[in-house]
């Protein structure tokens, strides 16, 4: 009988993750190569947070930014950002610094027509009596770029036909392939979908995390903080497939979260159709 592995990672401490930087510098990640959660004391208070896609200066090009700002110096800053094109992962934005209010961080790409999502977390932490505190906020912004008269052109939400038509035709293939690769998961791996509320990333926002895990604010804000750690952590350190070799994050898919009662998993599909599956249990 073939043996159904599960890794069973509890995403504040393992490596949920993958060797892949596109379009970021080096000083980056410096000595500071994790995002952590740390508990809420109420004295860091965000007061902008945001990403933002639109068309570069040039034809072809899109124009990217994070951008957050807090209401006192921290002792850490850091926004992490996801760039995906047609729901896979192209680049990411990876920008910290200590002592400082806020954060701004721009980049220009060149693009193709498609649909693109960013996904952003913003955190920021102090040190209280040798305690550690922080605050992270969620943001994300969407765009899509097609061809019209031989130039891009770009829209956020539809608003005539032809816009309508091209919405239609890529959330329609984006809402095919994650039911296939969800098909595949669970016929790998030995699981009822019918038991699981599937929601991708994308939906997991600011305004929506106690929607979608509906516990006290302080617990949502911890599995979101939680689960944000791990996938930075696979975005820079590798997805551990289950014969324990490791893949790039580039081109990965944007990770499905299928929620129970008591515990959460996360899908990922690599570049070459891979098939990670991860379990964080709420605590």
């Amino acid at each position: 009988m073939r043996r159904r592995i599960i890794y069973i990672l509890i995403l504040t401490i393992i490596s949920f993750a993958a060797v892949f930087l596109l379009q970021t510098k080096s000083a980056f990640f410096g000595s500071r190569p994790v995002i952590t959660y740390f508990p809420d004391n109420g004295s860091i208070i965000y007061k902008k947070a945001w990403t933002r896609l639109n068309p570069g200066n040039r034809n072809k090009q899109l124009e990217w930014t994070v951008h957050s700002e807090i209401n006192r110096p921290a002792y850490f800053m850091q926004d992490f950002s996801l760039l995906y094109a047609n729901g896979r992962l192209i680049a990411t934005i990876n920008y910290w610094k200590r002592n400082e209010r806020s954060l701004s961080e721009s980049r220009q790409l060149n693009a193709l027509p498609g649909f693109y999502q960013s996904l952003s977390v913003h955190q920021a932490e102090v040190h209280v009596n040798d305690q550690i505190f922080g605050k992270e906020v969620l943001s994300s912004d969407q765009l899509y770029l097609w061809k019209n008269g031989g130039k891009l052109a770009a829209f956020k939400e539809a608003r005539t036909a032809a816009e309508e038509e091209i919405t239609a035709s890529y959330q329609d293939r984006l809402v095919k392939s994650q039911s296939d690769l969800l098909k595949r998961t669970a016929s790998k791996y030995g699981f009822n979908l019918n038991g699981y509320r599937i929601v991708p990333l994308n939906e997991l926002t600011e305004s929506s995390f106690n929607q979608i895990f509906p516990f006290s604010r302080e617990k949502a804000m911890r599995i979101t903080g939680q689960l944000w750690e791990g996938i930075y952590k696979a975005v820079v350190n590798g997805l551990q497939t289950p014969q324990g070799t490791f893949e790039a994050a580039a081109g990965s898919r944007i990770p499905v979260l299928l929620i129970g009662e008591d515990h959460l998993l996360i899908v990922i599909e690599t570049a070459d159709k891979q098939i990670i599956l991860l379990k964080q249990l709420f605590h």
